[in-house]
């Protein structure tokens, strides 16, 4: 499976239409290998249609690809916590910067 590339963006990844929670569990650790060959190549994707309506659910799909999970220890920058080990990216204001970036992938 090739994701869709466009210049400027990240590579895109399109699960199949009408997929349940369950079923993009499946096809998310089917994938995996395309899915981590593009990261690794990339630095990042963009997966998009999979079936979730909660933080719990998204914590479902988390959990189909990221085998251990990594705390949130530093406390850098602010985030909410949706429960389950589930946070916002980052709390800052869009016109704010946080006070430092990084690039980092984890397996």
């Amino acid at each position: 499976m090739e994701p869709r590339r466009e210049p400027g963006k990240p590579p895109i990844f399109a699960a199949p239409r009408g997929l349940d929670l369950a079923d993009s569990c499946a096809w998310l650790r089917a994938t995996l290998p395309e899915l981590r060959a593009v990261l690794d190549s990339d630095g990042a994707l963009l997966v998009r249609g999979l079936a979730f309506e909660s933080a719990a659910d998204f914590g479902h799909l988390r959990d189909a690809v990221i085998s251990s999970r990594t705390p949130y220890r530093e406390r850098a920058t602010p985030r909410s916590s949706f429960g389950d080990d589930v946070f916002s990216s980052t709390d800052f204001p869009v016109d704010q910067a946080s006070c430092c970036t990084t690039r980092t992938a984890t397996r």
